[in-house]
């Protein structure tokens, strides 16, 4: 009778290992795919993505390793947790993406007009909201230069971007997105190359090209270095399984911190 309880038990894990490794596997082969329409990953990319989750989806019908449900199961689940991370990421994308045609827009009315203050201050706004208080501080101080009489609103905004430094000072200079060079923190354009200076930081000083397919490398080394890890402790001579087992495992945690990094 006991054997026959631990039987049925035994039946009822498997069964809910499988369910739940082909309903992860199932909500990451939809994600990975949209992704690609999107075009966060390239056909490669989908196909190392694709080839891996099926390999898990195989072997929670058909063990193919000690704990090969569970590895599954696990594996599966990090890439689900990884889902939110990636909608996250092509959010971000987007609203710099149409923040740095916005501050294309703004550029052209101060080309248009140099002594637009409005334009200045609202293109100063967007350079701090990502970050670059170097060009947000000279662009805002050309827009109160122009006109101090009605930029009230704008001076206590400049005085409170200062009193946020806590009196460090403003870097002097931005990279050039073009060439690579120094430019200085209230250069529109780039002198050496004449390329938009401000556009390009903002699509990228927040958002790392492509971030949707590290995830996927790194979720692919992951189950790699878990799927290693059981196969070197139970086939392997234990000479030989120590060290491929800690390879495994080091490569899961490695890709691990580096999605948590991304």
């Amino acid at each position: 009778m006991r054997i026959m309880h631990n039987s049925v038990q035994g039946s009822m894990d498997y069964l809910l290992l499988l369910l739940v490794g082909w309903a992860l596997a199932a909500y990451w082969l939809f994600a990975i795919v949209m992704m690609l329409i999107e075009g966060d990953l390239d056909v490669f990319q989908f196909a190392l993505a694709v080839l891996v989750t099926l390999w898990m989806g195989y072997n929670s019908i058909k063990p193919q390793y000690p704990y090969a449900n569970l590895v599954s199961a696990v594996v599966l689940g990090l890439a689900c947790i990884l889902i939110p991370f990636a909608k996250a990421t092509a959010n971000k994308r987007a609203n710099a993406q149409v923040d740095a045609e916005l501050a294309l827009r703004q550029i052209a009315a101060t080309e248009f007009d140099p002594k637009n203050f409005h334009a200045w201050a609202e293109l100063a706004r967007l350079c701090y909201r990502y970050g670059l208080v170097g060009p947000a501080m000279a662009h805002m101080q050309r827009g109160i230069d122009i006109a101090p009489q009605f930029t009230f609103a704008e001076k206590r905004e400049m005085e409170r971007w200062v009193k946020e430094l806590r009196g460090a000072q403003p870097p002097e200079t931005i990279p050039c997105m073009g060439c690579g060079k120094s430019c200085s923190a209230g250069e529109l354009r780039c002198p050496t190359c004449g390329d938009y200076v401000l556009p390009p930081l903002l699509r990228g000083k927040l958002i790392t090209a492509k971030l949707g397919a590290k995830l996927v490398r790194a979720w692919a080394v992951f189950a790699l270095g878990a799927t290693v890890l059981p196969i070197a402790v139970k086939f392997l001579p234990a000479p030989l399984a120590l060290p491929i087992a800690l390879v495994g495992a080091g490569a899961a945690l490695y890709a691990l911190y580096r999605v948590l990094r991304a």
